[in-house]
């Protein structure tokens, strides 16, 4: 199993990407919407995926965006975050083994996600390691401050702990031009 991210330089195509590769598995995956800027699964592929008995709809009571209330409601840092982390997927399809965590409702919302960070690595590894599930990070577009990952607009400590980091580039030469900085700034952030 597997804790794999993917990222891109310009918008070319994380997120389609990684749904892609979920919808595509054979085993158990959890497709973990990471972008910074904003989540579109929960207006695309996720608008019209129904869960539970009672056919809900996803609404913006789910999703990134309430981990850091769900977090600081724990009684203890030692608690399972587990079970809150897990009432906020949301099914790709009609499957029991391929599951979304769908994102930011507004960019604004990154900034609230920082002492969250460590908490939701914990959960998305020990699906990846004790539940055998793979795990897809869609990372969005990278931004990077000072030639590193940007502490808030990326979610830096999620990439710098991936088994592997892919980076997404249109067969274009814009998109190619842009990847090679890129690609440096990567390796060096998370050498």
């Amino acid at each position: 199993m597997a804790l794999i991210a993917l990222v891109s330089a310009k918008s070319d195509g994380a997120t389609t990407s990684a749904a892609a590769l979920a919808l595509a598995s054979r085993r158990p995956v959890l497709l973990a919407e990471l972008d910074m800027a904003g989540g579109t699964l929960r207006h695309g592929l996720l608008r019209d995926v129904p869960r539970g008995e009672h056919h809900e709809r996803l609404d913006g009571n789910i999703g990134l965006h309430r981990l850091p209330q769900a977090d600081w409601e724990r009684a203890s840092a030692e608690q399972d975050f587990t079970p809150q982390v897990a009432q906020h997927l949301w099914p790709l399809d009609d499957s029991d083994y391929r599951v979304a965590l769908p994102g930011l409702i507004d960019p604004r919302q990154a900034a609230s996600l920082t002492s969250t960070w460590p908490t939701l690595l914990n959960v998305l590894q020990l699906t990846d390691q004790q539940l055998g599930w793979d795990v897809l990070v869609d990372g969005g577009r990278i931004v990077l401050e000072g030639g590193r990952l940007h502490p808030v607009l990326s979610p830096a400590p999620v990439l710098r702990e991936a088994d592997l980091v892919l980076l997404v580039v249109r067969m274009t030469e814009e998109s190619q031009a842009l990847a090679y900085p890129m690609v440096r700034a990567l390796q060096d952030d998370l050498a």
